[in-house]
């Protein structure tokens, strides 16, 4: 009996769907959904500006030079950042770009009104901030000591 043909004889449409659902899941267990130990580095720390947390912000790691993998972003809240998403960072060098916000504004979900930003453009638009992280590493603690 061939797939196109049930037990009563009758010819049924093949199922193509069923195929690439399952070719699908094949896929994302073999890539897997990142964890800590295949090429990802959860990271967390603090931010501090000109000696005190930042109060609301989001930090965010840009794969540079011959690294290549996803930007890695998260929120900062009272100083403090945890990015586990996904198993964490991809391993690699890293261009950080660090924003801060009002206490009363909230981190960026999609296009919006420019919000005042409290840190000089050289953690941001034009970051002088760079880190390495590497594949044997399970979690790494970054802490930013930020100046005027």
């Amino acid at each position: 009996m061939n797939d196109s043909t049930s037990s009563s004889g009758c010819m049924r449409p093949r199922r193509p769907t069923c195929r690439l659902c399952m070719a699908s899941l094949f896929l994302v267990a073999a890539v897997g959904c990142g964890r800590p130990g295949d090429g990802r580095v959860v990271v967390h720390g603090t931010v501090n500006y000109a000696g005190n947390p930042v109060a609301a912000g989001v930090i965010r790691f840009q794969p540079t030079g011959k690294s290549v993998g996803p930007v890695s972003v998260t929120t900062i809240a009272d100083g403090r950042y945890h990015l586990d998403a996904l198993g964490g960072v991809i391993a690699g060098t890293h261009r950080v770009e660090i924003r801060g916000f009002p206490p009363s504004e909230t981190p960026p979900s999609g296009p919006g009104p420019q919000r005042q930003q409290l840190l000089p453009a050289k953690y941001n638009t034009k970051t002088e901030l760079e880190v390495t992280l590497t594949p044997d590493e399970r979690q790494r603690e970054l802490n930013f000591d930020l100046q005027p």
